[in-house]
């Protein structure tokens, strides 16, 4: 089981990130700014090691950019983190809240699907000369109505 609590600047030392996700993971700097903020959580594992660094940020009011960097054995909490993300999402009050994903990514598809996240389009050359889907929950307090995360959706 994970637990989790707002993260911490040296946290991100712990994350071992898959080698698809080099490049995609935010500097160090944007990361203390947003713990410093109180806009990012850890998922911390039974060995005390951040296994997942996740948040939002707001881009302005009503708009939201969510985030996550997974750990290459963060795999084995999966469900655990998706219905935590979930929940949190569901809560949120902003008519938007958006997630971007390398295309051709069908784990990142799924889990987006999953979180209730619609798919908007493809971003051409949108990070280091690659192309990224664009994701989207709209219209605030978005519930999944597809099949959610451990059940159906609401």
């Amino acid at each position: 089981m994970l637990r989790f609590e707002p993260a911490k600047p040296h946290m991100i030392a712990d994350i071992r990130i898959h080698a698809f996700q080099v490049g995609d993971v935010m500097s160090d700097a944007v990361f203390v700014k947003l713990c410093e903020a109180g806009q990012a959580v850890a998922g911390i594992g039974e060995d005390g090691r951040a296994y997942l660094l996740a948040g939002v940020f707001e881009v302005w009011p009503g708009r939201v950019i969510a985030w996550s960097i997974w750990d290459h054995e963060a795999g084995r909490y999966a469900v655990q983190i998706l219905r935590a993300t979930k929940r949190v999402l569901d809560s949120r009050e902003e008519p938007r809240v958006e997630a971007y994903s390398r295309v051709n990514n069908p784990a990142a598809e799924r889990m987006f699907s999953l979180l209730g996240f619609r798919r908007e389009g493809v971003m051409a050359k949108f990070l280091r000369d690659e192309d990224y889907v664009l994701w989207a929950r709209s219209g605030g307090n978005v519930r999944n109505s597809g099949a959610g995360v451990g059940g159906g959706g609401r």
